[in-house]
C-alpha cells in the first residue's frame, strides 16, 4: 500500500537526522528498498518525491556516505525520477538539492 510505504520512507527520513542511525541504515540496506519502491510504484508522485528526498538524506551526513549513495546508483535513480516528472516542482527542487549536495563527494 502506497500510503504505508510513503510513511516507511519518512520513518527513513527522520531517522538519517540522527549520525548513529546512517550506518545501520545502510547496513540494512536502506537504499536498496527505497530503489525497490522507485521500481515498483514509478507513477506516483508523492512517493517519488519522497523516494528522492531519502536517497538525499542517506547520503547528506558524510561524504562516505554519499559515495555509498553514488555507487549504489541512487544519482542515475534521482536523475531518472527528475526526467519523469519533468514538469513536478516538488521533485525538481528535491532532485536538484539532492544532485548538488551529491557533486562535491
Amino acid at each position: 500500500d502506497a500510503a504505508i510505504l510513503l510513511l516507511g520512507l519518512k520513518l527513513i527520513s527522520i531517522l538519517t537526522f540522527d549520525p548513529r542511525a546512517v550506518p545501520l541504515l545502510t547496513k540494512a540496506n536502506a537504499l536498496q528498498v527505497v530503489m525497490r519502491v522507485v521500481g515498483r510504484h514509478p507513477r506516483n508522485e508523492e512517493l517519488m518525491v519522497q523516494c528522492v528526498k531519502t536517497i538525499d538524506f542517506i547520503g547528506n551526513g558524510e561524504p562516505q556516505y554519499a559515495r555509498y549513495v553514488k555507487r549504489a546508483g541512487g544519482e542515475q535513480i534521482i536523475k531518472r525520477i527528475m526526467k519523469a516528472y519533468a514538469t513536478s516542482s516538488a521533485i525538481q527542487t528535491a532532485g536538484t538539492r539532492a544532485l548538488v549536495s551529491m557533486k562535491g563527494v
